[in-house]
């Protein structure tokens, strides 16, 4: 059986990667332009997908801090 800590820190990961690849089928659809058959960002995508890659660092170390300090024994 799969302790809870465990659990918390695994379902973290999955919905981090979920929450990434939405991330990126948004800003595609958003700032991307089909040709020939590839998806090209503009030059404002660009610059939006930077910034989406660098919050996404920030923000999971603070979400793997969260999971880490919540006290699992007590439940």
């Amino acid at each position: 059986m799969v302790e809870k800590e465990t659990g918390a820190q695994l379902l973290a990961a999955l919905v981090a990667i979920g929450l990434f690849v939405a991330g990126l089928i948004v800003l595609s659809q958003q700032y991307g332009e089909q040709v020939n058959g590839t998806v090209e960002l503009s030059p404002t995508g660009g610059i939006a997908l930077v910034v989406f890659i660098a919050v996404f660092i920030v923000a999971m170390p603070v979400f793997g801090y969260l999971v880490e300090r919540r006290d699992f024994d007590s439940d």
